[in-house]
């Protein structure tokens, strides 16, 4: 079934020297690494909105968005493949490949940690660049402000996604991919796919300045529709930084 995705331009920052690039939005057929990780007390506020609008005769069910384990073992599983088709995607192009930093990392996690709570307090999902200093989750305006306050000395090079993923398995030996071979065609699907399709994006990915590189994947589910199991969707943000 068709599916939404939407990109926004890399940032690239060197010093004295900063350029914002326009947003990037398409629509293409319909298709998770923070550590971040939520009770169940969002899915069950979600079940009460949900049966409040039953009771009440309502049509229209008040989305949740939330995570769980099945969602936070998805972003253990892509983080280290979106590291190794990014370097894979660099030496395909005679590119050096970058090494891995945790400090970047960090900084990389902090962003997709803001975008997903954002996401969940506002129920809506929403792809920046630039953090809104309110905002509870605030860690920096910028990419290389979020990697300077992470203990990062670098200027850096984005790329950040938000896209819809496919169901999960329902279970080991159903006949369907398992979690390990999903997450694996998720991360090169945002590297060799999304992010290589747009012009930006992939003038990032091939940048030969960078040395350094961190990830991220946040992972939420969203109740929909009537709140039951059919109607919910998983959405993935996907991060790449990388540094100088």
């Amino acid at each position: 079934m068709p599916e939404a995705i939407f990109l926004i331009m890399h940032y690239l920052y060197i010093p004295f020297l900063a350029i914002q690039s326009i947003f990037f939005m398409a629509i293409v057929p319909p298709a998770p690494f923070s550590s971040m990780g939520v009770s169940g007390e969002n899915l069950q506020a979600g079940v009460r909105l949900a049966t409040d609008c039953m009771v009440k005769g309502q049509t229209a069910i008040p989305p949740a968005i939330y995570q769980d384990a099945e969602t936070r073992l998805m972003e253990k599983l892509i983080g280290p493949w979106l590291l190794i088709y990014t370097n894979q995607y660099r030496k395909e192009n005679g590119v050096d490949t970058l090494l891995y930093d945790a400090c970047l990392q960090k900084a990389a996690a902090n962003h997709t940690n803001y975008l997903y709570n954002e996401a969940r307090v506002t129920n809506q999902f929403t792809l920046v660049h630039q953090q809104t200093q309110a905002s509870k989750w605030f860690t920096g305006k910028s990419p290389s402000d979020r990697a300077l306050a992470a203990g990062c000395k670098k200027y850096c090079g984005e790329n950040a996604l938000y896209t819809s993923l496919p169901t999960l398995p329902p279970k080991p030996g159903s006949g369907q991919v398992s979690l390990e071979a999903l997450a694996k065609k998720i991360a090169h699907n945002m590297v060799f796919e999304r992010w290589h399709k747009s012009s930006g994006h992939r003038a990032n990915m091939l940048t030969k300045g960078y040395t350094t590189l961190g990830v991220s994947v946040a992972i939420a589910k969203q109740i929909t529709g009537t709140g039951d199991e059919s109607s919910r969707r998983m959405v993935a943000f996907g991060l790449q930084l990388m540094a100088y």
